[in-house]
């Protein structure tokens, strides 16, 4: 059965719980309060099949001022909007706070019902749609339908009302979006303990899954999952969704908590909108402290404006909200700022960036340059916002962003463009200075060029350039991958001479020369010679006392230090280095008793 959400508005005693009792049959004024005084203090809930198949679920939202922020939390969650207006009293105050409220919420679809039709005549009915039109002028709101309506003894209009309401179109919903509820209602149900209801946002999930409760910090398991009474086995996005929470008591949670999946929509602080400012609002001077609304949740927070100084009637700029509590919002969330106090609308709109930087003066221009590109429906401009920081993995998904991640995070293209070139030069830089190097050191390289990124960030972006063969790896160096040593005639005489003293010095070795120290360095690099303590030792050399030590070691399972140096004939100065390492290199083991030949040799 599909199913849409239509909430009523309008002015407190406007008819909107008795004309929904008219269409469903229905009394939603259920507290002993709310049957006393006649009107809607809390969040009513009901829902209608149609003969068509669709399933409507209403959202009566009361109409006092006073209760505004409750009606928020109702509208919030929407398809489309029943707004009820008295034929009596016509268009009131409230009635314009909740056209301006609704439409900074993005509902654009709804029916307007004139209510109690049946206690004026025809010239004070038509003086109403007179208010009404002039009331929704410049708002989707003026190509709404318009229905007369009476729910008394002899109702009028029902039939066409519920057949207009069968007409409504359900509001698009990201179904792949992170799974939200913004809690309205929170109850203790006899026998299950305590039930939350809201409008289901994102993906769903099912009962037995533990969620988070935003801002507390507490998990919960769902128990259970209901629609309008009924046992579900998972939610279904923009669907108004009951949940049996189990583990946690009614006084634990409340009205403006959200609940999540972990590590899905992370908290922020920091947010940016596009902000309209109402007509008929008071000015609002950049900096000031409003009342923060997105769902059922209502934070305080700075207001700060991008263009201007001051938001006058009409004006429309980006703004910048520090919130003095951290939120659960994503991108193109809804959102209605008001005054602190005395508690009036001042205006809204839609969130642009729900993790923004800071907005500082120096950089006020390019960040709303970004930010108009982020609007207009390019993602990779929230990467560069934030620069050199780079983007969670978790916030990227959130924009749906796919490409190279280093250490878990996601950057701008041409800042990782930047990056590569910039490592480019310094190997080149190296390769120039230092003609016999293999290659600069990865720790030296990181510390030159880009020593704010993460090891494994930069290990990954070192890897990139490798696989798009611009570098190579030669042990714990980098070069260029086409880079290679030809060595000079000179070059090559000095080498073979240094070569051929280490093979003539037999296991002794001979001492590090204090000149051409670079090509020493590039002979030790390429393994031509080994150094064992400052003492340059050809390979073959090695070889040939790891044979020795075999055949030593058929005979005998330990070795002493005297017998190494029976075997080698070196003195203990460096018999000592030798036997180090040998050590290190894993061809031997000490132990208490003396050495041993280790088991891999």
């Amino acid at each position: 059965m599909s199913s849409i959400i239509i909430g009523t508005s309008g002015h407190i005693d406007h008819g909107k719980t008795t004309l929904l009792k008219a269409i469903t049959g229905v009394s939603l004024d259920k507290s002993p309060e709310e049957k006393k005084r006649g009107i809607t203090i809390d969040l009513g809930f009901t829902h209608l099949d149609l003969s068509s198949g669709k399933r409507i679920s209403f959202i009566d939202v009361p109409g006092h001022e006073r209760l505004v922020r409750t009606m928020i939390a109702g509208a919030s969650g929407m398809d489309a909007v029943l707004l009820c207006i008295s034929a009596v009293e016509g268009v009131m105050p409230q009635t314009r706070e909740h056209i301006d409220i609704l439409n900074l919420l993005g509902v654009t679809h709804g029916i307007i019902a004139i209510t109690m039709t049946d206690l004026v005549d025809d010239e004070l009915l038509e003086l109403a749609e007179m208010d009404i039109e002039e009331a929704v002028a410049g708002t989707p709101f003026e190509d709404f339908p318009i229905v007369h309506t009476a729910a008394g003894e002899h109702p009028v209009g029902i039939d066409a009302l519920v057949t207009l309401l069968d007409g409504i179109p359900p509001k698009e919903t990201a179904q792949d979006s992170p799974f939200r509820l913004f809690i309205d209602r929170v109850f203790v149900q006899p026998g299950f303990g305590t039930v939350v209801t809201g409008t289901a946002r994102g993906q769903s999930i099912s009962q037995g899954e533990t969620l988070l409760i935003h801002p507390t910090g507490h998990q919960t398991r769902v128990r259970n999952i209901q629609q309008h009474g009924e046992t579900v086995p998972h939610t279904i996005s923009g669907q108004r969704t009951a949940l049996n929470l189990a583990g946690l008591s009614h006084t634990d949670i409340t009205r403006g908590h959200v609940l999540l999946r972990e590590d899905t929509a992370p908290a922020t602080s920091i947010v940016d909108i596009a902000y309209v400012h109402l007509n008929g609002a008071p000015k609002l001077k950049s900096g000031t402290q409003v009342r923060f609304l997105v769902g059922s949740t209502e934070v305080l927070a700075r207001l700060y404006l991008y263009e201007t100084e001051e938001a006058e009637e009409g004006t429309r700029d980006f703004a910048q909200l520090r919130l003095a509590n951290p939120v659960r919002v994503l991108p193109r969330d809804r959102v209605v700022i008001r005054r602190v106090s005395p508690v009036t609308t001042l205006g809204g709109g839609e969130i642009i960036d729900p993790f923004a930087p800071k907005l500082r003066q120096k950089n006020r221009q390019m960040m709303q340059q970004t930010l108009q590109m982020l609007a207009d429906g390019n993602p990779l401009s929230a990467l560069e916002r934030c620069g050199s920081k780079g983007m969670s993995a978790t916030i990227a998904r959130l924009w749906k962003m796919d490409g190279p991640t280093f250490d878990n995070r996601f950057y701008h293209p041409n800042i990782i463009q930047q990056w590569c070139m910039d490592l480019r030069k310094t190997v080149d830089e190296h390769h120039f200075q230092h003609p016999l190097s293999l290659g600069i050191p990865l720790r030296e390289l990181h510390s030159q060029s880009l020593h704010f990124l993460s090891p494994k960030a930069f290990e990954g972006l070192i890897q990139s350039e490798v696989q798009a063969n611009h570098f190579a790896i030669e042990g714990a160096r980098v070069r260029r991958f086409d880079y290679t040593i030809e060595l000079t005639s000179d070059q090559s005489a000095k080498a073979n001479a240094i070569i051929d003293a280490a093979l003539s010095a037999n296991w002794e070795g001979i001492s590090m020369p204090t000149e051409n120290l670079e090509l020493v360095h590039y002979l030790l690099n390429t393994d031509a010679i080994v150094s064992i303590q400052k003492r340059l030792v050809h390979p073959k050399q090695i070889q040939r006392l790891i044979d020795s030590l075999h055949q030593f070691f058929q005979d005998h399972a330990l070795m002493s230090p005297v017998d190494f140096k029976g075997i080698t004939g070196l003195s203990r100065k460096h018999a000592i280095p030798w036997l180090e390492w040998l050590d290190s290199n894993g061809i031997t083991q000490r132990t208490s008793e003396g050495r041993k030949l280790r088991t891999s040799q």
